[in-house]
């Protein structure tokens, strides 16, 4: 089960770092990213739910760790993609 925590860990970290990344880009800024981050949050959670029939017994304790596993600790890799390909755009 704790092969399987790092594994959501991983998928929201890769898609944190892509999120940010997309944010950057199209110019999202103050609260256009951070509304951007939950959603991507948001629709992540929902996938990885949905990927698992929404029965997360056999592989977590309980059903809210599949959803809820790495939220908020991804944050600033996010941050980090979103300032940085906002200013090599749009600043430098």
């Amino acid at each position: 089960m704790a092969n399987n925590l790092k594994q959501i860990t991983k998928c929201r970290t890769l898609t944190l770092i892509f999120g940010g990344t997309t944010a950057g880009i199209f110019g999202f800024d103050g609260l256009q990213g951070m509304m951007f981050y939950l959603a991507l949050i948001t629709i992540v959670s929902f996938a990885i739910l949905a990927g698992l029939g929404f029965k997360g017994k056999p592989y977590f304790t309980k059903m809210s760790e599949a959803a809820t596993t790495g939220l908020f600790s991804n944050l600033l890799t996010y941050l980090l993609m979103w300032v940085m390909f906002y200013n090599l755009v749009y600043v430098l």
